[in-house]
């Protein structure tokens, strides 16, 4: 049964001449008391199937529903179970945002730069919001500066594609959204982005596994051929069964996928699925801290860092020496504060190094030296999250956490059952810290 009421429609974009009711029975008239949440951006918002989409601005929820303003001026009301999980999870970021702003009365003097979580809340609602205006004579400088997140931009690798940040985009790019507007742009260019939780990271997009990141998502689904084949739909090419780095595993209800930032944004924004959000637990992601820069070297961020966190960095100049590089190689930072942890994987990493940890003691090293430390551990399979098997969490751990350092794979790190009930690992250190991140998000809360 339709309304007769059109104005009380909302009709998702799905084309130039096509539109779509989303839910034209569910959509009835509300109570006038609605919250106080509203949001003052554009945003792009989709229904659950994917397929439609219009661009407003949220007026106001009531929790059953939202008001939204298009920018036409047309105000329209949606049931919220028919937004997509993305916008979902949009609207809780933006109720959560007004209710700590409201109970900001506190007396701390804490503010979001000081919270990773609401960073990380703020990079979503970027990628997930309407994309920027932009014209053919802006730089690629330009388009970066007007993202309203905290964005790092790895010049090494742009010139190593023979790009710089002053290089006009030329063509202006199509897109809804930013991360819609990141993929046109970036491409073309051989170069990708990847969401830390505390900054947005372009970099080359050449190598096999460049800036891929790793999502755990519910799909309420326990038929894994029918779950993977959707996923794989989305950027056929982009998938290991066609030659791509990107790669899919199942444990149960929940697919866990390595992917470059691109389709990972298609995946939350075109599927019904809920993505699992990731459990930060180690010390140094929590810890905030004031970047110096934009170009300083290895030792004046070493100092900068231990004066933060109450240790010294120990630069280990030996092994810098057998790459070639010493402790005064020069790194660019720029962006003014970030997570401890995203500052030393993200910022070593352009001049491949990367970071040990022992005790209280943390030593800045290269990816070659850092290959060879080992550290082992027995994992239960309780630590990974209820109904998983030995068989599927190795499938799980070969192909989405660093799978070119697997024994399995041609590299040194080693896994093997321990019984039914758990695994031995024997791995480097940077491995061991993305295992454990990944076993923490999935004992989570589903």
């Amino acid at each position: 049964m339709r309304t007769k009421n059109r104005a009380m429609q909302m009709s998702f974009s799905r084309g130039p001449t096509v539109g779509y009711c989303v839910c034209p029975i569910l959509i009835c008239l509300l109570s006038l008391c609605h919250s106080a949440v509203e949001a003052d951006e554009s945003h792009v918002w989709r229904d659950s199937t994917g397929k439609f989409s219009v661009t407003a601005t949220l007026v106001s929820s009531d929790g059953e529903s939202v008001q939204l303003r298009t920018d036409a001026g047309k105000e329209i009301r949606v049931p919220i179970e028919r937004l997509s999980a993305a916008d979902q999870r949009y609207l809780k970021n933006i109720a959560g945002k007004s209710a700590n702003s409201e109970s900001s009365s506190d007396g701390s003097g804490k503010t979001s730069a000081d919270d990773p979580a609401a960073i990380e809340q703020q990079i979503l609602r970027t990628l997930h919001g309407k994309a920027v205006a932009v014209s053919a004579d802006d730089t690629l400088a330009d388009f970066f500066s007007r993202l309203p997140c905290p964005v790092y931009v790895d010049v090494l690798a742009l010139n190593r594609s023979g790009v710089t940040e002053r290089q006009k985009i030329g063509t202006v790019p199509k897109g809804a959204t930013v991360a819609e507007q990141l993929y046109a742009i970036l491409k073309p260019l051989e170069m990708t982005w990847q969401a830390r939780r505390t900054m947005l990271v372009i970099g080359s997009g050449k190598s096999r596994d460049g800036l891929l990141q790793t999502a755990v998502y519910f799909t309420g689904s326990n038929d894994s051929a029918s779950v993977v084949k959707r996923f794989s739909d989305l950027e056929p090419s982009s998938w290991e069964s066609l030659g791509g780095p990107g790669s899919i595993s199942i444990l149960g209800p929940r697919a866990i996928v390595r992917q470059s930032g691109h389709v990972q944004h298609m995946i939350q924004t075109r599927l019904p699925v809920r993505l699992i959000p990731t459990r930060y637990l180690h010390p140094l992601d929590q810890q905030m801290i004031d970047v110096v820069g934009p170009i300083v070297s290895l030792t004046q961020f070493a100092d900068s860092l231990g004066q933060q966190i109450g240790r010294s960095p120990r630069v280990d100049v030996d092994a810098l020496s057998a790459i070639g590089l010493s402790a005064d190689v020069k790194i660019r930072t720029g962006v003014d504060r970030c997570s401890a942890k995203d500052a030393l994987d993200v910022f070593l990493a352009s001049v491949g190094c990367t970071w040990l940890q022992q005790n209280d003691t943390l030593t800045i090293t290269t990816q070659e030296a850092a290959e060879k430390s080992r550290q082992d551990s027995q994992f239960s399979l309780q630590a990974f999250g209820a109904g998983t098997n030995v068989r599927s969490l190795l499938q799980v751990i070969h192909t989405t956490v660093a799978p070119e350092q697997w024994e399995a794979l041609g590299g040194k790190c080693q896994i093997s059952p321990v019984g039914s009930r758990g695994l031995s690992v024997s791995a480097n250190q940077p491995v061991m810290r993305e295992l454990m991140q990944l076993s923490a998000t999935l004992r989570g809360p589903q």
